[in-house]
């Protein structure tokens, strides 16, 4: 953007040498012209105003041109404006739709450790509810309910597990059923 407005400095500066050079061209004809007129006779009043003419007429020209010059380097300008804008906008866009994909992720996140851990915590409790059937059901195949045979099947399911006697009274279960 910049490199834009230092070419249009050096176009200024060259329209600006232009109408230098257009003003020694216009002061060189009227040298020529009082040269041929050397030999008549001329009131200094329209020299003067021959010279004022010129010379306003060349500023008028200048004026013209630099001011459209800048009404181009504007139109320019905003059009820069208006495209950096839109980019900023987009850009403001993006940034949040990724940051409600990185908080949907998130959530997803955390909902799928909670149901892990949910669901861990329903396979601990359901092998905790066969062992107690499996007590229960020895309880009721030997049809002795005491105290002490409660106390040593905790002790074998719960406190000391004990693979061995624990698939000794499954099998004691199955084959009473």
């Amino acid at each position: 953007m910049f490199e834009e407005i230092k070419e249009t400095m050096a176009l200024m500066d060259e329209k600006l040498g232009d109408i230098a050079f257009n003003r020694q061209q216009t002061s060189a004809v009227i040298q020529t012209d009082v040269e041929q007129r050397k030999g008549k006779t001329i009131k200094i009043e329209q020299v003067i105003n021959y010279l004022l003419d010129s010379i306003n007429k060349s500023l008028h020209e200048s004026v013209d041109e630099l001011s459209n010059e800048n009404r181009r380097i504007v139109s320019r300008m905003d059009m820069l404006v208006d495209n950096t804008k839109s980019l900023i906008n987009e850009f403001k866009r993006s940034v949040k739709k990724r940051r409600n994909l990185f908080i949907r992720i998130i959530v997803f996140q955390v909902i799928a450790a909670v149901s892990i851990i949910f669901n861990v915590h329903l396979f601990n409790e359901n092998h905790g509810l066969k062992d107690s059937d499996l007590q229960l059901k020895y309880l009721k195949v030997t049809n002795n309910v005491d105290a002490n045979l409660a106390a040593r099947l905790d002790t074998i399911f719960n406190v000391y597990r004990d693979e061995e006697a624990i698939a000794l009274i499954r099998q004691a279960v199955r084959n009473n059923n």
